[in-house]
């Protein structure tokens, strides 16, 4: 770009098309000469970044429905809402998310389209209603409904959630117990068994079968155990069930 005093100057600025650098450059009383795009993918790939694989929580998509909803109902238009929205953001992954889709509407795109780039944050029944509200030219108040919705499930998640803490801490708590008894209690009492040379039961005999298995492979079983419920919680929190 040229200065006021005809000089070449360089350097990067931030925007989402070539247009919006240059208003940016005439607003510094510079005249535009050549804006080139500078791609960051050698960045994103060092950081495992994928924008198109980007994920939302429930709670986060409620909220950014919300925001939308309100914005629009008060007549400030998509993008500018949008941009609104990705400033108020704390979380990188989130505002990455939200630029990417005030980007694609900046270039012409709807915004049903615009959210097809991150499947992963926005499920299919998502994306048609808002493909449905801007059919209709009621974006707004779909928006609002789908606030609503969005809102209902992640309380209704959250109870589900707490609901489901105690009866699997009960759980653990008894085959804790159980374990215990067949590792610590069993053995003792198998002594005096023996002292005895009485005949067992065959319900007692099985029962000291698997305090043995118990007492040579337990700590393997407590292991696998272990694996299994971290495995579930990963499972859980990113399949958002």
């Amino acid at each position: 770009a040229l200065n006021a005093k005809g000089r070449e100057e360089h350097g990067l600025l931030e925007g989402d098309t070539p247009r919006q650098i240059r208003q940016i450059l005439r607003g510094k009383n510079l005249t535009p000469i050549d804006v080139n795009e500078v791609k960051e993918k050698s960045s994103h790939k060092s950081r495992g970044i994928n924008t198109s694989r980007g994920r939302l929580k429930s709670a986060e998509l409620a909220l950014f429905t919300r925001q939308l909803a309100t914005l629009l109902e008060a007549g400030t238009p998509l993008e500018t809402a949008l941009g609104t929205i990705a400033n108020q953001q704390h979380k990188r992954a989130v505002k990455r998310i939200v630029l990417g889709i005030r980007s694609r509407v900046t270039e012409g795109y709807s915004l049903a389209d615009s959210l097809q780039q991150f499947p992963s944050a926005f499920p299919g029944l998502y994306r048609a209603t808002v493909a449905a509200g801007e059919h209709a030219g009621h974006l707004d108040k779909v928006l609002d409904r789908l606030a609503d919705y969005t809102e209902n499930s992640q309380e209704m998640q959250q109870k589900i959630s707490a609901a489901l803490i105690y009866p699997i801490l009960l759980t653990f708590v008894s085959i804790a117990v159980v374990v215990g008894l067949l590792a610590y209690v069993v053995p003792q009492v198998v002594q005096v068994f023996d002292s005895i040379g009485q005949n067992l039961p065959v319900l007692t005999r099985t029962l000291i079968k698997v305090s043995e298995a118990v007492q040579a492979y337990g700590m393997v079983v407590f292991i696998l155990i272990i694996i299994a419920l971290v495995t579930f919680y990963q499972f859980y929190k990113r399949e958002g069930f």
